[in-house]
């Protein structure tokens, strides 16, 4: 959470840059920094303004390491997912 609350106040963006950031990139550097591993893969886009590596809400969704807040704990550690 230390990395999360320090991100507090920063701009949210689309753009793979040092000037804010992507919410779903501001969740897996949350976890990584708590030591956990969510064994995703970052997307290389080379569109037009979105160009470089991004965590796609879709891929961080399926992180067998991540539920939903109304599915039982328990799932996840059964491998149930």
């Amino acid at each position: 959470m230390s990395f999360a609350l320090k991100q507090v106040g920063r701009p949210f963006s689309m753009m793979a840059s040092e000037d804010g950031t992507y919410c779903t990139t501001l969740i897996w550097q949350a976890w990584r920094d708590a030591g956990k591993n969510l064994e995703v893969t970052f997307t290389r886009l080379n569109i037009p303004l979105m160009q470089g590596d991004y965590l796609l809400p879709g891929v961080l969704a399926k992180s067998r390491h991540l539920r939903k807040l109304d599915e039982p704990a328990q799932s996840i550690a059964s491998g149930q997912r």
